[in-house]
């Protein structure tokens, strides 16, 4: 076992790059999923990563429009970066690896461009945990627990590509103030006299009301490592669906990580991306605060939501971006890169859920005759 061969240029925008060669044969090294190795896909000699320690620093937002949080810029890899003119997803690529469509939306309308120099480096980062066949097993598995399909989808769907993509991400951390009000409605019941014209008879029936109460209240709350994605090539949806990520794997950052694998750029900045925070948790405290002024109904709830001490950190996690074809369409899915989680598009069977409902129906219409006949 050899240490990795490090050794480091300047391009012409004065960021450094990394090459990681074999000290065997002199290959490209590619970082092994699920390891803390480097290893040379020709002769399979095997590189460690070193240990580093440190790790993420929580950043205050003022310090962006003063001075760079970090001096560490760009993400320190050599390779060739090209952005989407349809997604706008700007990917960062391993040497050697040509880019003819995007691994986002699969457009072919991609340039190269420079990358950002004055791009905010992460700190720490989440290494792949397993490798692209590893991925398309699960992709496999995912496709046959699907309900509602149709039923050669397993058999000829098609996987057209599979790319592991370090995706940016920032994580914030604030104190929320809440205060709120609104009116509680607490249903009950009253008996009713009332007037029927067909057996023109008086008759009584129980009319529900509402009683309402005026509520107030302050709610406050310690959020933690709130998670947003800073892509704008992957769906926000389909993001949500494959977390949580287990922010405790997360590593130092280390170039050598990437190594074989491609990085996006973030698209939102930190600024940006806290908007989109905000947005998130002004929707949590709401919930929060909807439960705290209780009853059976509400009407007229405000919470005016005020955020204090917001410190932001920005990492990169493992995200396999894929998609396939199936009856000449294509569908995306993703791969959560630590947890395996897979959430994606697939084609819906119409006569399936024609079937589901006329079943559902069948047996609502013999659970009615059945009661009809027992009375």
């Amino acid at each position: 076992m050899n240490d990795a061969g490090d050794q480091t240029t300047t391009d012409s925008d004065s960021t450094a790059v990394s090459h990681f060669e074999c000290q065997s044969c002199g290959a490209a090294l590619t970082y092994a999923p699920g390891t803390t190795q480097l290893k040379c896909p020709y002769c399979g000699n095997v590189n460690e990563i070193a240990a580093e320690p440190g790790g993420a620093v929580e950043h205050d937002l003022g310090e962006l429009a003063l001075v760079p949080a970090t001096s560490a810029r760009g993400l320190g890899g050599e390779g060739r970066t090209f952005k989407c003119s349809n997604c706008g997803a700007t990917t960062n690529l391993p040497p050697g690896v040509a880019s003819t469509a995007c691994a986002f939306c699969g457009s072919e309308v991609v340039v190269q461009t420079a990358s950002d120099p004055d791009l905010v480096r992460p700190e720490t980062l989440i290494p792949f945990q397993f490798d692209k066949r590893q991925a398309a097993q699960k992709f496999r598995d995912w496709i046959r627990r699907l309900w509602f399909r149709p039923n050669n989808l397993k058999k000829v769907a098609a996987l057209e590509e599979m790319n592991g993509v370090y995706t940016p991400f920032f994580t914030y951390d604030a104190q929320a103030t809440s205060d709120w009000r609104g009116e509680a409605g607490d249903y009950y019941w009253e008996t009713e006299t009332y007037y029927d014209p067909q057996e023109k008879k008086q008759k009584t029936r129980q009319v529900r009301k509402t009683r309402w109460t005026w509520r107030s209240g302050r709610h406050q709350a310690l959020y933690d490592d709130h998670l947003v994605c800073a892509s704008t090539g992957l769906e926000g949806r389909l993001v949500r669906t494959i977390e949580p990520f287990d922010l405790s794997g997360l590593r130092p950052y280390k170039e050598a990580f990437l190594s074989g694998w491609s990085t996006e750029e973030y698209s939102l900045d930190p600024h940006s991306a806290w908007a989109t925070a905000q947005d998130e948790l002004r929707g949590q405290e709401r919930e929060t605060c909807s439960r705290e002024l209780g009853g059976d109904t509400q009407r007229s709830l405000q919470v005016d939501t005020r955020f204090s001490d917001v410190t932001w950190k920005h990492l990169l996690l493992p995200v396999f971006v894929a998609s396939y074809r199936y009856a000449g369409k294509r569908y995306h899915f993703l791969i959560n890169g630590q947890t395996g989680e897979v959430a994606g598009q697939a084609p819906l069977s119409w006569w399936k859920i024609l079937g589901a409902v006329l079943a559902a129906a069948a047996i609502a219409a013999a659970v009615y005759f059945v009661r009809e006949g027992l009375r």
